[in-house]
C-alpha cells in the first residue's frame, strides 16, 4: 500500500505554551492546552510570532522583572508602616508624612496601591511586538510580483523531479541544523521511558506515559535532556542499490544499508547522495549474488 507523509517525515507534537515560565501544564488542565509540532513550538518560543498561536514575551530578564516586583512590595510595606506611625502619633505630624510621601514619590517611587497590586504593570513584564524584519518577510510575501516567483518555482518542481528531490534535501539538511542551534539554547525535554516531547525548561505534570510498569510511577513522565533524533526522529529504510534490478533479498540483509526515509527517497528521486550518508549506504560493500551467499567468508 502507499504510504503517506507521515511515514515518511514522523511527527513529534507537544504542548503549546502561553508563557514558558509559568506552572508546568497539570494533569486536570491539559485539554486546555494545544497540541502543536514541537519544531513550530520551538520556533514560537525562540521569537516566531504566528497569529493564530500566541505568547507572552518579556522586554526584560525575568530577575530583573522580579526585583521591581520585590521592591514594589517594600515601599508598600514602608507606606503601610508609616500610616500607623501618623495614626499613633496624631494628627500634629500628619504634615511631615505627607512631605515625606511628596519627596519619595518625585524621587521615583511610585506609593500607588493599585501598581503594586498587579506585578503586570511593572516595566518589563508587557508583551512586545515581533522582529520587524519577520513581519516585513510576511508582507513582502503577499505581493503579487513575489507570488508570480513562487508560482513559476512551483512549476520548475513539478516539471523537474530532481530539483524538486535537491531542493527537498537540502531544506531536510537545513531544518537539522537550525533545531540543534534552538535546542543549545531552549530547552527541550523528552520523556526516559517513552517518546512523549516537552518544549520548556520544566517538564508537564500530564500522567500519560504508557511506558513498561508506568504503573508504579503513576503515569508520570520521566524528564531528560532531549536529543536531535528525539524531536526529529529517523525513520530509517533499507538502501536499494538498484531501483530497476531485482527486489532485496532477505538472505542478503547482511550487506544492505540503512538510511533515513528522507534521504533514500531523494535519492531515488535523483538528488546527489550526501556525503554524511554514504557510509550508512554502504555503497562500498560488493553485494553477493543469492546463491553466492554461502561460499561468501
Amino acid at each position: 500500500m502507499n504510504a503517506k507523509v507521515e511515514k515518511v517525515v514522523v511527527p513529534v507534537k507537544s504542548y503549546h505554551l502561553k508563557d514558558r515560565l509559568a506552572r508546568p501544564v497539570d494533569h486536570d488542565k491539559r485539554l486546555y492546552y494545544k497540541r502543536i509540532p514541537s519544531i513550530v513550538e520551538l520556533c514560537i518560543q525562540a521569537g516566531v510570532d504566528m497569529p493564530e498561536y500566541p505568547t507572552l514575551r518579556k522586554s526584560r530578564p525575568i530577575g530583573a522583572i522580579q526585583a521591581d516586583v520585590q521592591e514594589g512590595r517594600d515601599t508598600l510595606k514602608q507606606a503601610n508602616e508609616s500610616i500607623d506611625l501618623v495614626i499613633n502619633k496624631g494628627w500634629s505630624e500628619m504634615t511631615n508624612v505627607h512631605c515625606k510621601y511628596k519627596d519619595d514619590t518625585s524621587a521615583g517611587k511610585s506609593l500607588h496601591i493599585s501598581t503594586l497590586k498587579e506585578p503586570s504593570n511593572f516595566p518589563g513584564s508587557e508583551c512586545i511586538a515581533p522582529d520587524m524584519g519577520l513581519q516585513q518577510v510576511m508582507e513582502s510575501s503577499n505581493d503579487s510580483a513575489n507570488d508570480e516567483r513562487v508560482t513559476e518555482f512551483l512549476d520548475v518542481l513539478e516539471s523537474d523531479t530532481q530539483i524538486t528531490a535537491e531542493k527537498t534535501l537540502e531544506a531536510w539538511t537545513i531544518m537539522r541544523i537550525g533545531v540543534r542551534k534552538l535546542m543549545d539554547k531552549y530547552p527541550v525535554k523528552v520523556c526516559g521511558y517513552c517518546t512523549e516531547v516537552h518544549v520548556g525548561p520544566v517538564g508537564h505534570k500530564v500522567r500519560l506515559c504508557k511506558a513498561y510498569k508506568n504503573q508504579m510511577r503513576g503515569g508520570h513522565h520521566g524528564w531528560q535532556q532531549a536529543a536531535l533524533h528525539d524531536i526529529i526522529p529517523h525513520q530509517y529504510v533499507w538502501h536499494v542499490p538498484d531501483v530497476n534490478g531485482p527486489p532485496l533479498a532477505h538472505e542478503l540483509r547482511k550487506y544492505y544499508g540503512q538510511v533515513p526515509a528522507v534521504v533514500e527517497l531523494c535519492v531515488q528521486a535523483g538528488a546527489s547522495i550526501p556525503h554524511a550518508w554514504r557510509p550508512f549506504m554502504r555503497l562500498d560493500v560488493a553485494i553477493p549474488l543469492l546463491e553466492e551467499c554461502d561460499m561468501v567468508v
